[in-house]
């Protein structure tokens, strides 16, 4: 096919492996979300291990998809464009409940996060594989009885040398 544009998608119901292990194809995702695929259900795999695929999906119809498991894993989709596919879906007026979505590989960031758990938590979706922000936690180490906070992506040497000023402010508190 050279010409994506004219497809008729109409009466589509599955765009399973359509674009699948593509890794030559520049496809426009504008050609893309003026497809009608009102009436698809199953988009497993369409555009799985395309990685020139680097385009945000938000205007792409969702309103009759009932599974997407592996729709983007391990494609090219940047943070931004996988934060804007995330609230674009989110912000669609029609979706399913229970969707499965393959996403392995895939990162967003805080800006994403609240559409991503609001999919999960309003709609039970599931998203597979992919990588959210670092979460922070507190660790047992006190420092003048105010808990420490360590994100998990500090490396080792910021957290070393924080657990060391803890201890010294500890051993220094006990000393008086």
């Amino acid at each position: 096919i050279q010409n994506y544009s004219s497809l008729y998608t109409t009466h589509l119901t599955s765009t399973e492996n359509l674009f699948k292990n593509l890794i030559n194809m520049d496809l426009s995702i504008n050609i893309i979300n003026n497809w009608d695929l009102s009436n698809v259900t199953n988009a497993n795999n369409m555009f799985n291990n395309n990685i020139l695929l680097n385009q945000s999906l938000e205007d792409f119809d969702i309103s009759n998809i009932t599974t997407m498991i592996g729709i983007l894993d391990n494609t090219g989709l940047s943070i931004q464009n996988y934060n804007k596919t995330l609230e674009g879906w989110y912000n669609q007026s029609n979706k399913n409940y229970d969707v499965i979505v393959g996403v392995k590989n895939l990162k967003y960031d805080d800006n994403a996060k609240i559409y991503r758990d609001l999919l999960i938590s309003n709609y039970r979706w599931s998203f597979i594989g992919d990588i959210g922000p670092p979460e922070p936690f507190v660790c047992n180490r006190y420092a003048r009885g105010i808990p420490l906070l360590f994100n998990s992506h500090n490396n080792y040497k910021q957290q070393s040398s924080r657990m060391r000023l803890a201890q010294r402010l500890r051993y220094n508190k006990n000393l008086r």
